[in-house]
């Protein structure tokens, strides 16, 4: 077995993540979606973020959640995000 994340698993989490705290089916969830306009506020974001960590053993830094080049507004910005992380704390490509 490897140590290296599968990318569909990956999505597949935080895709969960994200509809679960925009109350609404993972399946419903496009890239573009803002996640304001899907009912995500500020402190349900911070507990996606949470559990992102918990889920894929990450380790989100505050720099990442307050840097303006990175995007967290919508689903595709989260995972593009979450793949950023991945390559820079596991090697991951």
């Amino acid at each position: 077995m490897t140590s290296s994340p599968n990318l569909a698993l990956v999505e597949q989490v935080v895709i969960t993540i994200l509809a679960r705290q925009a109350q609404c089916a993972p399946e419903s969830l496009k890239p573009s979606d803002r996640l304001a306009d899907l009912g995500v506020d500020s402190l349900r974001m911070a507990e996606a973020i949470f559990e992102i960590e918990e889920q894929l053993g990450l380790i989100v830094p505050l720099e990442v959640e307050r840097n303006p080049a990175i995007d967290l507004s919508t689903v595709g910005g989260v995972l593009a995000a979450v793949r950023a992380l991945l390559q820079e704390q596991t090697h991951w490509a």
